[in-house]
Order: structure tokens, then C-alpha cells, then sequence
């Protein structure tokens, strides 16, 4: 099984109106909308929490299939996410942001050693 996302972005937090982004001139809206230039997207200046922009994520878990002794590896895990920035936003007493975080994880399953990796990012 795999997952993976590319260019994403999210919020966790409160937003008044129910909203973190929105359309700045929803009258340009057309076929085109996500693309057209005209279509400027703002945020919320009265939401407040954690936003993180640029995202790029990739989950793996493995099965071993074919094997003489196949049972005795177990399910191997490996995940990797890359944020371009997070930071807190809407509260003036905490400034807290990151740019080009990466995190990985490799869990090897039950035969493999500690050290081995599942995927060679």
C-alpha cells in the first residue's frame, strides 16, 4: 500500500467565518480558476494556530510475498514528509515558524535489524 501527497498545504486552528483561506475575487473565476493568475487566494488574518505550506508526503508498508520463509520478516514500514514552512499565526505573544523541515521513518519489520532501511530515501 502506498499514500502520497504533493504540493498540499494545512491549518489546524480556529477560523472565524469557518474559513482559513478564500477567494480574494471570486468574480474572475472561471474554467481555468486554479490556475488563472487573477484567482488570488488570502488568508484569514483573524485565524489563529498552526499552519504548515508546501507539503510533500510518501507512506510504504510491505508485505513480504515469495519468500521461502516470508512470515518471519512481518510488515515493513517507511514514511518520509517534507514541509517548505510551519509556523503559529494570530497570536502576537508567540512567533514560532520552521522552513524546509524532512522527517523520515523506517521500520524494519520483525526479521530485519534495527539499522536496516525498508526504502533508501
Amino acid at each position: 500500500m502506498t499514500i502520497g501527497i504533493s504540493e498540499a498545504y494545512g491549518f489546524v486552528g480556529y477560523a472565524p467565518g469557518g474559513y482559513f483561506l478564500a477567494d480574494a475575487n471570486p468574480a474572475v473565476d472561471g474554467p481555468d480558476a486554479d490556475t488563472d493568475p487573477a484567482n488570488d487566494w488570502v488568508v484569514n488574518p483573524d485565524a489563529v494556530g498552526l499552519s504548515i505550506n508546501d507539503v510533500t508526503a510518501g507512506f510504504v508498508m510491505l508485505e513480504a510475498e515469495g519468500l521461502v520463509d516470508s512470515a518471519q520478516y512481518g510488515t515493513m514500514m517507511a514514511g518520509k514528509i517534507d514541509v517548505g514552512s510551519a509556523g503559529f499565526m494570530g497570536l502576537d505573544a508567540l512567533e514560532i515558524s520552521a522552513r524546509g523541515v524532512s522527517a523520515y521513518v523506517n521500520l524494519p519489520g520483525s526479521y530485519l535489524g534495527a539499522g536496516d532501511a525498508v526504502v533508501d530515501f
